[in-house]
């Protein structure tokens, strides 16, 4: 699984793909306007508990990124 994450004019870009040893490619691409729907969606993604550094450091890489002030600062994940 891996994430990639970009600062936007108006929120936080996500994409995030999961790529299996067999079945189905998923890619899931999502935009967030506020900090708070962000974190919510983080704290449901199964991640959390089954690759629990990888959780961390998204929330690492998010929180810098919503800290800058400008747009289309990138972070791959």
């Amino acid at each position: 699984m891996q994430f990639f994450l970009q600062r936007v004019q108006g929120g936080l870009y996500v994409e995030r793909e999961e790529v299996p040893r067999r079945g189905i490619r998923v890619c899931q691409s999502l935009h967030f306007d506020e900090r708070g729907k962000f974190e919510r969606w983080r704290e449901d993604d199964p991640i959390r508990f089954e690759q629990p550094l990888l959780y961390l450091q998204l929330q690492r890489d998010a929180e810098a990124l919503w800290d800058i002030e400008s747009t289309n600062c990138a972070l791959p994940r």
